[in-house]
């Protein structure tokens, strides 16, 4: 059984168990180390299957293993899976995080939508905006310009 740096008291996920986190990891660090842990375990568990697998967004959509692959840490998962989680973005002056409302021509938001986001040189990220026309929370690091188009385009 593998063991990921969990703290005691949280659930283990598939083939983990609980153990001990490091005492010099604060809890926000801790929990992106978590996250990098079980997708890169996933990756190897799982081989070629990862990249079909569905991981839940903070929209209500689904994307699949393929757009987390190539993630270099816990923080950048959690922003392609658009969770407010990641503490670690919060100790960096070099982040922004917005939420956007989207409305139509005559100022009415837009409510129950779908909605694709795309940063610049990053893969599409697609979400649902709740009943008050809002968008998830999106993070970039730096000051940088996305586009914004009405519902799920593959090719934004």
């Amino acid at each position: 059984m593998k063991q990921a740096p969990l703290e005691p008291g949280d659930q283990p996920g598939i083939g983990h168990s609980v153990v001990k986190g490091d005492s010099s990891d604060s809890s926000a660090s801790s929990a992106c180390a978590i996250i990098f842990r079980l997708v890169t375990d996933y990756q190897e568990s799982f081989g070629g299957h990862f990249d079909s697998l569905p991981f839940l967004t903070s929209g209500g959509c689904f994307i699949q293993g393929a757009s987390l692959r190539s993630a270099k840490s816990g923080c950048e998962i959690w922003s392609r899976l658009q969770w407010d989680i990641c503490q670690c973005r919060r100790q960096r002056q070099d982040w922004y995080d917005q939420r956007f409302t989207l409305t139509d021509a005559a100022g009415k938001v837009l409510a129950d939508t779908y909605y694709t986001i795309r940063k610049p040189g990053g893969k599409p990220i697609h979400g649902t905006t709740d009943s008050e026309g809002r968008t998830a929370k999106h993070v970039t690091d730096g000051a940088q310009s996305i586009r914004i188009y009405l519902g799920h385009k593959q090719d934004a």
